[in-house]
């Protein structure tokens, strides 16, 4: 399923925040293969939907095989389009992998050029997602607003659109049909520009929101969005950050089946980076002949007996107790 994702006052700041979220809830708490490509021209760093993800991560190196070169991205598949039919390992070779289990959730880096449209057809474009329909369940494509080629193309071919308003100020008239989906960000219930008054004004049934959370905007500065999805994709009524991940997940309910992931999948939503950490705090494996039994007795009434394990032969900065949990 291709769906489409747009702020109407053009804000790509915003349309990439609220396409990283929505593509990660789509891929982690739905457990569906998901990717996000990103049409927009050459954009700020705080304005691409990689690093609002996982941004942090990418300064840190912790994902080192990203950026290592440039032969990834957007750019790089558009480049192999020109020439031969995609595969998967096109695919494979160019998104950034943002999970470990193969296409669980995947980005493509946006283009680096000041203009997509002039380095590109859009039947390339149309390309690029068509081939990856064989690959993922799910592919979300941020557009903007303002490129009348592009949402054209992007309209033949989406099964959903969605489109970013703000709440109160009326931002312009949404043509719609059963395939929009109106999305409030910022939303405050407390406002006196309730839902029912925006309904009427851009004349729709529903209005699906993104309630304001401090959580959600931190980790969107901080570029960890990804760790704060992984974090709360099991949220409670009680939890500060229910509101937000139960309206994502009321939107996903349009077109995203209610499969939740297995106890065995759940090893997918780890990180590349977390699984690098794991890697070097890996416990070192000693020989037998360096941990030796002994028996203590406890001191008082019932002179208890018990077995301990100690390593032996090591600098006494490094010995440890191996004793059953004291």
């Amino acid at each position: 399923m291709i769906v489409t994702v747009r702020d109407l006052e053009n804000n790509l700041y915003d349309a990439a925040a609220i396409t990283a979220l929505i593509a990660g809830v789509c891929s982690i708490a739905k457990s569906k293969k998901t990717l996000v490509l990103q049409f927009t021209n050459a954009v700020p760093e705080q304005a691409s939907v990689l690093n609002i993800l996982s941004g942090r991560d990418i300064r840190e190196n912790s994902i080192r095989d990203l950026y290592n070169f440039q032969d990834d991205g957007l750019d790089a598949i558009l480049l192999r389009a020109e020439t031969a039919d995609l595969s998967k390992e096109h695919y494979n070779d160019t998104v950034t992998k943002l999970l470990t289990k193969e296409n669980m959730f995947d980005v493509f880096r946006p283009t680096a050029k000041s203009s997509l449209l002039d380095m590109t057809k859009p039947e390339l474009l149309k390309a690029v997602i068509t081939h990856a329909r064989d690959i993922y369940e799910y592919i979300f494509l941020m557009l903007p607003s303002d490129s009348r080629q592009l949402l054209k193309m992007a309209k033949e071919i989406a099964d959903e659109n969605i489109v970013i308003v703000p709440q109160g100020k009326y931002a312009g008239e949404v043509k719609t049909d059963s395939t929009v989906s109106l999305i409030v960000k910022e939303y405050e219930p407390d406002s006196k520009f309730d839902l029912s008054g925006m309904r009427k004004r851009y004349k729709v049934r529903k209005l699906y929101t993104v309630p304001h959370n401090v959580g959600f905007k931190d980790a969107v500065i901080t570029e960890n969005l990804l760790d704060f999805i992984l974090t709360n994709r099991k949220t409670i009524r009680d939890d500060d950050n229910y509101m937000l991940t139960a309206s994502i997940s009321d939107l996903l309910s349009r077109f995203v089946s209610a499969d939740t992931p297995s106890e065995d999948e759940e090893a997918a939503f780890t990180t590349k980076s977390e699984q690098e950490r794991r890697t070097a705090e890996s416990p070192t494996v000693l020989p037998e002949s360096a941990v030796q039994e002994v028996m203590t007795v406890r001191k008082g009434l019932f002179r208890k007996k018990k077995n301990n394990q100690i390593m032996i032969d090591l600098p006494a900065d490094k010995e440890r107790s191996l004793n059953d949990g004291t």
